[in-house]
């Protein structure tokens, strides 16, 4: 089992080292409602992308190898990387594996454009498959951090694997200053307040339509100059994009 990440996502104020309080909780209840779900629900209705069979059924709850099945995702053959998240003890495992990673990436991104920090002050964010919004921990410590006001977030994923993760997110939120909802639909040229965005996350969107729809490099980027370039044009002058996906040759 994966256990709550010892190297969590800490930030510097005044000399002292304080733990994130949405990490913290997000961590702890993903952690908490993982082995919950494994001891005592146990994995009956397994979908595992270990195994195409039955072989892989029960294995969870007798070894707690979730984070086998997640590694499945990104590292196992074309088969089990053509798997879609569709299992809850995978989606608190994803969280425990790379919240750290990822909320500290976007965080540093931040950092070291300082201008970006002063463009999140009363501003609205729209994220493209967001998951488990990874992000927003690092904008919500952005905003503690620097003293920031009024920032508006919304996440789309047609994924409703996630909600319990957005319920958690919703729960445990402290940050006045941060407002958000999750939609369970795509962002499209017609989508509500594009044209006022301040900030766009495209996350491992590439990589997904490349993966999912079986596509090359050529399909790809007519599928960008087709669903994401009318998305751009959409946006004011000065928006921000933030690509986070693979780095890969192969793609």
């Amino acid at each position: 089992m994966i256990h709550a990440l010892k190297h969590r996502f800490r930030y510097v104020n005044k000399g002292e080292k304080k733990l994130n309080k949405l990490f913290q909780d997000l961590i702890t209840l993903c952690d908490k409602g993982l082995e919950k779900r494994i001891k005592t629900e146990g994995c009956d209705d397994c979908k595992c992308p270990t195994g195409s069979d039955d072989s892989c059924k029960g294995s969870c709850k007798r070894k707690l190898n979730c984070e086998e099945c997640l590694e499945a995702f990104f590292y196992g053959d074309e088969l089990q990387r053509n798997k879609r998240y569709d299992c809850i003890p995978i989606t608190y495992s994803y969280v425990l594996k790379y919240l750290n990673r990822y909320s500290s990436e976007i965080f540093r991104i931040f950092l070291q454009k300082p201008e970006m920090i002063e463009k999140l002050n009363y501003s609205l964010i729209f994220s493209l498959g967001c998951g488990p919004a990874t992000e927003l921990i690092s904008i919500d410590e952005l905003i503690k951090v620097n003293h920031l006001n009024n920032v508006n977030y919304c996440g789309f994923d047609l994924n409703k694997i996630w909600e319990k993760t957005h319920l958690i997110i919703t729960h445990q939120s402290d940050n006045k200053e941060l407002k958000f909802k999750f939609k369970e639909e795509l962002i499209t040229e017609d989508t509500f307040g594009l044209n006022k965005i301040d900030f766009l996350f495209l996350n491992y969107v590439c990589s997904d339509v490349y993966v999912h729809e079986k596509t090359n490099h050529e399909n790809l980027q007519e599928w960008l100059d087709s669903k994401v370039t009318p998305l751009v044009q959409k946006m004011k002058k000065g928006a921000y994009i933030i690509i986070n996906d693979v780095n890969s040759p192969n793609m």
